[in-house]
C-alpha cells in the first residue's frame, strides 16, 4: 500500500512552491491546469511529449481515467498530483449541460477511483495530493469538493498525513514565510502519524518531508 499525503491550502500559500527541491528525476508530477511553475528550479521539470520529450516529468490532464493510468505505469517513487480539486471541478464545467443526477454519482467516483488507484500502489511509493480549501457547513476547513454529495465523503479519512500550510506573514525572511502544519487545531482536518513530526509548524519542503516520510515507514530508496 503506497502512502498517500493530503497537502491542503488557499492559493498562494506555498503549496506548488513545496516541489522545489524534489528530485524532478524520482518525481512524476501530474497537473490537472497548465500552469507554469515559479520556483527557479523549475527548468528541470518538462512537460512529457511522445515525439519531442518522451523523459519528461510532467503531465498536464485532468481526466479520471487517464491520470489513473499514468500513477499505476509510472516507475517513479515519488507522485504529485497538483490540483487535485480541479480534476472534479473541470469535469462538472465539461458536463454541466447533463442533468441527470448521476452525474455527481460519476464524479464521486471518479476522484475516489484516483485515491484508491494511489493507495494500490506498491508500498514504497509516495503519492502527494494537492488541493484548495473550503469551509464547510460546520465551519471545519476541509478538502475543497463541488457538490453537496462528493462533501459527503471524508475525504481526508483516507489520507493517514494531512498538511495545511501556514503563513508567517509576519517573516522578514522570505525562506521562513511559509510552512505546513502538523497538528489539528479542532478546526481543520490535518493530522500526522504520532512522532513522525515534532513540531507544529515544518518548512514546506517536500524533500524534506519525503525523506522523514521514509525514514518513519522504513522505505529504502534504490
Amino acid at each position: 500500500m503506497a502512502k498517500l499525503i493530503l497537502i491542503l491550502g488557499e492559493s498562494g500559500t506555498g503549496k506548488t512552491q513545496s516541489l522545489k527541491k524534489l528530485d524532478p528525476n524520482k518525481t512524476l508530477l501530474i497537473q490537472s491546469i497548465n500552469k507554469a511553475l515559479t520556483f527557479i528550479s523549475a527548468s528541470e521539470w518538462t512537460q512529457w511529449n511522445q515525439e519531442t520529450n518522451p523523459k519528461g516529468n510532467v503531465f498536464v490532464n485532468d481526466h479520471p481515467n487517464t491520470i489513473v493510468d499514468l500513477i499505476k505505469r509510472t516507475t517513479r517513487k515519488i507522485i504529485v498530483i497538483d490540483d487535485f480539486q480541479y480534476i472534479s471541478s473541470n469535469e462538472m464545467f465539461r458536463r454541466h449541460k447533463e442533468t441527470q443526477f448521476t452525474k455527481w454519482n460519476e464524479m464521486a467516483f471518479n476522484g475516489w477511483n484516483i485515491i484508491q488507484a494511489a493507495s494500490n500502489l506498491s508500498d514504497d511509493v509516495r503519492v502527494y495530493f494537492i488541493s484548495h480549501v473550503m469551509l464547510s457547513e460546520t465551519g471545519v476547513v476541509k478538502i475543497k469538493t463541488p457538490g453537496k454529495l462528493l462533501e459527503g465523503d471524508s475525504v481526508e479519512g483516507r489520507f493517514p498525513i494531512v498538511f495545511r500550510t501556514f503563513v508567517n506573514g509576519l517573516a522578514e525572511n522570505k525562506k521562513e514565510k511559509y510552512f505546513f502544519r502538523t497538528q489539528n487545531d479542532g478546526k481543520d482536518t490535518v493530522k500526522t502519524p504520532e512522532d513522525m513530526f515534532l513540531d507544529d509548524l515544518i518548512p514546506n519542503d517536500l524533500s524534506l518531508i519525503d525523506k522523514r516520510i521514509c525514514e518513519y515507514y522504513k522505505i529504502t530508496e534504490g
